[in-house]
């Protein structure tokens, strides 16, 4: 059987290696600007705010403790604190999913090879009291970060193929980390100290079953698409 793959590639015709990604922008069509509706500037905390025209407030401080490093911080108050108990799980793992499915018309693979050689990180998350957006970047890459973000609220990539491959991996994942004792206690622990209440109930592979992709959808609508309700800070040069 070897030899018949082998002899049967020998002849074929191998044409070379095209770059699909070539050309892409992330963002293809560019939106309709808002506009800039207050500014304002805290003395004391040396920062400058601005309240653009969706209600979203921007906070800006400069600041030189790390070279060539920009920090961003969007949030908004709600988080898991606002869902039922049975859609817990699903939220719990919002973040992770995200940055394996992508953004846009994009893989993670693919956005991984259209940011190479930028130095930008952003990441979804939701916590208990908190729906979120954070960033760490080089301040010349700022405006792929803020395509990236705007992405995210706008055109999260939701591939049921890439979702099975992800949580098949995280199953493998979570079965693995229950033959170690350490998970074991610190999930005990966790668990006395909620009184097994069921809204902090570490993660296992058994929970993975309540953990759907409509669930991560409908969750992800509710949670981040408004964006005019978040406030993003900015630290950095």
């Amino acid at each position: 059987d070897i030899k018949k793959v082998l002899a049967k590639y020998k002849s074929a015709e191998i044409g070379p290696y095209v770059d699909l990604l070539a050309g892409k922008k992330l963002i293809e069509k560019e939106p309709v600007p808002g506009k800039v509706v207050k500014v304002s500037r805290n003395k004391v905390l040396g920062t400058t705010e601005w309240i653009l025209s969706n209600g979203m407030k921007i906070v800006f401080r400069p600041s030189d403790i790390k070279e060539d490093e920009l920090l961003i911080a969007g949030f908004r108050e709600g988080g898991i604190s606002l869902l039922n108990e049975e859609d817990i799980p699903s939220a719990m793992l919002l973040g992770d999913a995200l940055s394996q499915l992508g953004v846009g018309s994009f893989s993670a693979t693919d956005l991984d090879k259209l940011l190479s050689g930028k130095r930008v990180n952003i990441r979804v998350s939701t916590s208990e009291e908190r729906d979120g957006v954070s960033g760490r970047l080089s301040p010349k890459d700022l405006e792929t970060a803020l395509q990236i973000i705007y992405l995210y609220f706008t055109q999260p990539r939701w591939n049921a193929t890439d979702y099975k491959t992800w949580m098949e991996k995280m199953r493998a994942n979570y079965i693995n980390a229950e033959s170690d004792p350490r998970k074991a206690v610190r999930d005990t622990i966790s668990l006395l100290m909620a009184s097994h209440h069921p809204r902090v109930t570490p993660m296992t592979y058994k929970l993975l079953d309540k953990v759907s992709l409509p669930k991560l959808q409908a969750i992800y609508k509710d949670r981040f698409s408004d964006p005019g309700n978040f406030t993003f800070e900015f630290a950095g040069k």
